[in-house]
């Protein structure tokens, strides 16, 4: 593969970033070639030495989406990171697929027992209406929606754990990634 199928094979991989980033990326690997040449080698040791711009553009795209993640870590951008990730190799599925789809489940469980243990005293209210037996159980509902209110704060503390333990395991998986293509 000569420098000209390399990179135009690169910037089609790359097609999802914009104009000028993806211009910026294949001035880069455009030097590489402009190096290597320069050391004597031909443009088929250069791009093997490179590996294949699919695997190069999978790796860019998914270093980007981890940058992205960690400069705002919303859960629509981690999830995309974490995907980004399983497509780079089936251990990523164990290493960052696996312990993200536990963390949504598990947060979106103290979320949902949070908010059934708040809302217990309507809930209450509804199932026998406004009677003596309602008003004699009135303190335990109270207790149940402060016990809910304390879980959400929970839920709340783990959900800001769990972004953050797993941007930290993103960038553990790009720098591992990265090492293992030098």
């Amino acid at each position: 593969m000569n420098k000209a199928e390399y990179l135009a094979e690169l910037e089609k991989r790359l097609a999802a970033l914009g104009a000028e980033e993806r211009a910026e990326l294949l001035a880069d690997y455009e030097a590489h070639f402009e190096h290597g040449r320069a050391a004597g080698r031909t443009d088929k040791e250069i791009a093997r030495r490179l590996g294949p711009p699919q695997a190069v553009a999978r790796d860019i795209l998914y270093q980007l989406s981890v940058d992205r993640a960690q400069a705002d870590p919303t859960l629509r951008r981690v999830s995309r990171a974490v995907f980004a990730g399983v497509g780079l190799g089936i251990v990523n599925v164990l290493v960052l697929l696996l312990p993200f789809l536990i963390g949504v489940l598990v947060t979106a469980a103290l979320f949902a027992a949070a908010l059934f243990l708040v809302a217990s005293p309507l809930l209450g209210l509804i199932q026998d209406g406004p009677t003596t037996d309602y008003l004699l159980e009135l303190p335990l509902y109270a207790g149940l929606a402060g016990a809910g209110l304390i879980l959400w704060v929970a839920a709340v503390k783990f959900a800001s754990w769990f972004v953050r333990w797993m941007l930290a395991r993103l960038q553990r998986n790009v720098k591992t990634g990265k090492e293992d293509h030098a």
